[in-house]
């Protein structure tokens, strides 16, 4: 099979794996595979032999190391030697395995290295994930957002996702091409489902069920991608939110302020071979999605005042913005943003008609 990110995944990086080192003859001086058809020396016998490893994909890449416990082997007339659980390899890739003796030290001679067939692929043994700290904004220029109203984010929400080794250090190749094999990006914008909505939740039950998020504008960007440190980050864009309005008017329809948690499945941070988030596999939160201001949501209504005059003359008729305090409407001081098209106002329910 080709020796690059479609092989199998073989073990994940850092945990131990078997190894079997068997001295063999030379064949012919076009021998390239030492592993098939070459007789094997029975009586051959050395110490202090070391493994290496040579990356072959992902290229560029890093080449990580190979490791033996302990260090060195020895090899004991009989042939084959087995290293047992014995040997780990840090990065994610396809590697070739070599067998490294020491120079001169075989009655004078240095025995040649010898390699085998491609070993990997080497997968990530886990991610972690970290999130930033996104801040939500008011609908408008106002310090408040009405129930109704749509609103979004002045700081989007990212999350950075790392992949690492058993032994806690980053394997770097796994950010080159096809070695990331965490879902498509596409699939980590969660789609619209009705409410109450997956991925955002107001934790206040209360608020939560008013919560509507929209996902017409939404997209992810993908940063800091195919560059070789292990890392991508995820930029979550264009999602919207509002508290829709409802009737009755009660105690709990008075002023809140918005605060959502934003959760990522477990399944969106798993990959094709399985490796994950957490262990067991887990969903991550980023918690607390507030505003600086706040985003804080009123039940709004616009109050026509009572004016009268000659029927051939224009009336000013105040309107005044109000808000549910949670026992009734008072005036909202708080809005000098809302704007009134006098022009779009239809009087209607007439009573009677004014006679030319």
């Amino acid at each position: 099979p080709t020796a690059d990110s479609t092989c199998n995944a073989f073990v994940a990086a850092g945990v131990p794996f078997t190894v079997n080192v068997t001295p063999v003859a030379w064949e012919s001086n076009s021998d390239a595979d030492f592993c098939t058809g070459n007789g094997n020396t029975p009586n051959y016998s050395q110490n202090q032999l070391s493994l290496s490893a040579q990356l072959i994909a992902p290229s560029p890449g890093a080449a990580g190391t190979v490791t033996i416990t302990p260090e060195t082997f020895n090899v004991v007339s009989g042939g084959q030697v087995t290293l047992a659980n014995a040997v780990t390899e840090s990065e994610v890739g396809v590697m070739n395995l070599g067998v490294v003796a020491p120079a001169n030290a075989y009655y004078g001679a240095t025995v040649p290295s010898g390699t085998n067939f491609a070993v990997g692929r080497f997968i990530p043994h886990h991610f972690t994930v970290v999130g930033n700290t996104p801040e939500l904004a008011n609908a408008g220029a106002c310090a408040f957002s009405y129930r109704g109203q749509t609103f979004g984010f002045k700081v989007n929400p990212q999350i950075t996702i790392t992949a690492f080794n058993a032994q806690g250090v980053t394997t770097q190749n796994y950010d080159r091409g096809n070695f990331w094999r965490l879902p498509n990006l596409p699939v980590f914008a969660t789609p619209a489902t009705p409410p109450p909505d997956t991925a955002y939740v107001d934790p206040i039950a209360t608020q939560n069920d008013l919560l509507r998020v929209s996902r017409a504008s939404a997209g992810v960007n993908v940063i800091d991608a195919n560059n070789g440190n292990g890392e991508r980050i995820y930029e979550f864009q264009g999602e919207t939110f509002s508290y829709i309005k409802t009737l009755p008017l009660t105690a709990s329809d008075s002023p809140f302020t918005s605060t959502l948690n934003m959760t990522f499945p477990a399944a969106l941070l798993t990959d094709s071979d399985g490796v994950c988030y957490g262990s067991p596999c887990s969903a991550y939160q980023i918690v607390g999605i507030s505003g600086i201001p706040a985003v804080n949501i009123r039940y709004g209504r616009l109050r026509l005042d009572s004016v009268s005059g000659p029927a051939d003359t224009q009336l000013a008729i105040p309107v005044t913005a109000e808000y549910w305090d949670g026992t009734r409407f008072v005036t909202n001081t708080l809005d000098n943003c809302t704007s009134v098209n006098g022009s779009a106002a239809i009087p209607t329910g007439y009573q009677d008609n004014l006679a030319a």
